[in-house]
């Protein structure tokens, strides 16, 4: 047998939870569950300081008091809170940016953007924001607001607060080194969305197998060179390599990812990582350390 879902949802000005008995909604967190069928269900709700309850509506539920309702197939019942007369309220406005497009929505209700991309809230309301990119576009971050990265954005309003919302699109960059060039000495710095530290890596003209500039360990110490996303994490998806003397390449980054893989001579050679996640930080090591050529840097915007 099938057990039908109930589901509520909150609306209006005001904030403030429901709960139900039998236990299963704590909306809040919590605004929908399944039951047997038949089952008698009660709501409660209970406003926020600052708001008031306004009534029931769906379900055959009305008025402001407990909504009862016996339970035999999916139902709605909504919510509306409103604000307390003379309650401070202020203003959350959310801003969309960057090349891509989404939509930001708010719990409690208020913001859909889309189309309502700012609403007022009592003070110290906690109000959660989540972007939802749309077909062909990524969220790429929060800012302001103090929210960042790409969960949910959590703002308590203790005044008039603007968050903004970056959505872009995917792209795909191969940095190599041809156009432009890199400088002939050591490279510091950011070079096409790269940045290569200061005297790790240099920049080399067509050598050996590899008819095109490329890049090289700026010196024969160590056997380690790191470079970094800039200005934000990108997943690598490939380089390419050649030695003068056979060896060992292995990949790593930030988050785990890793990849080993035996380098030969006589070629340049296609090493791709199959890696999903985006990192900042990249550490290239060879045990024959300079005698490693690195060209063609491909990355992506994460998915």
């Amino acid at each position: 047998m099938s057990r039908p879902t109930l589901s509520l949802v909150r609306e209006g000005t005001g904030s403030g939870t429901v709960t139900s008995s039998p236990p299963g909604i704590d909306c809040g967190a919590t605004c929908s569950a399944s039951y047997n069928q038949n089952t008698p269900m009660t709501l409660t709700a209970a406003p926020a300081t600052g708001s008031t309850f306004e009534g029931w509506s769906g379900g055959d539920c009305s008025g402001t008091g407990l909504c009862t309702l016996t339970l035999t197939a999916n139902t709605a019942v909504f919510a509306r809170f409103g604000v307390t007369s003379g309650s401070t309220q202020f203003t959350l406005s959310v801003t969309r940016a960057g090349t891509g497009s989404g939509t930001v929505t708010s719990s409690p209700p208020g913001i859909d953007c889309g189309a309502t991309c700012s609403a007022s809230y009592n003070q110290n309301t906690p109000v959660t924001l989540t972007a939802a990119p749309a077909t062909g576009s990524i969220f790429e971050s929060w800012n302001s607001g103090d929210c960042s990265g790409v969960g949910p954005c959590p703002v308590t309003l203790v005044g008039d607060t603007t968050v903004v919302a970056r959505f872009t699109v995917p792209s795909t960059t191969r940095v190599d080194f041809d156009n432009p060039a890199p400088p002939g000495t050591t490279m510091n710095g950011v070079f096409q969305g790269i940045d290569f530290g200061t005297g790790q890596w240099a920049g080399s003209g067509p050598y050996s197998v590899n008819s095109t500039n490329h890049i090289y360990f700026a010196d024969s110490t160590g056997t380690s060179r790191t470079f970094r996303f800039s200005p934000a994490p990108r997943v690598l998806d490939s380089i390419r390599v050649y030695s003068v003397t056979p060896g060992t390449l292995t990949l790593s980054d930030d988050t785990g990812q890793t990849l080993t893989r035996e380098v030969t001579t006589g070629s340049l050679q296609l090493v791709t990582t199959g890696w999903a996640q985006p990192t900042t930080m990249v550490t290239l090591s060879f045990t024959n350390g300079w005698d490693l050529g690195v060209d063609d840097i491909t990355y992506r915007t994460a998915p």
